[in-house]
């Protein structure tokens, strides 16, 4: 698995910070962009909001939650959300919501679009200081079924 690069909102006493980690040696770019958590702890309103700062398909992006303590990450994956197949473009904007819904495709009428999603959670995700959301751009990935092992 290849990760191009990881941005990373954290969420302090109400101040959000990015923070870029870089995984490679190559300067990568990456084509979506966190820009915030909205209304973290209040589950029904709770969401994080992503640009598209280039052209993309969303099924290379998976975002989690995480802590942030320390300047290191955490190694817990707890709460992942994976983007299935979506060409978006430069200009789009991609909304998670926390909560439950259906996906909802809205014309913006600059000729970009806005994508809503939910993640079909039943509790609050961005609830405690120091939690992040991490986004990854994954450029191949491999599955092994337990079924494929002897």
């Amino acid at each position: 698995m290849i990760f191009n690069c990881i941005l990373l909102i954290f969420v302090e006493v109400g101040i959000v910070k990015n923070i870029i980690f870089r995984k490679t040696k190559t300067l990568l770019t990456m084509k979506l962009q966190l820009t915030q958590i909205v209304d973290r702890g209040t589950h029904n309103s709770e969401k994080v909001l992503i640009d598209v700062v280039e052209d993309a398909n969303l099924e290379y992006y998976i975002i989690r939650d995480t802590t942030f303590t320390n300047g290191r990450i955490s190694n817990k994956w707890v709460h992942v959300y994976e983007f299935l197949n979506q060409p978006v473009k430069k200009g789009d904007k991609v909304v998670l919501h926390t909560k439950i819904g259906n996906t909802i495709k809205k014309e913006l009428g600059n000729g970009n679009t806005e994508y809503t999603y939910f993640w079909n959670l039943g509790n609050s995700v961005w609830n405690n200081d120091g939690d992040a959301a991490l986004l990854y751009e994954l450029n191949t990935w491999q599955i092994l079924s337990v079924n494929n092992t002897k």
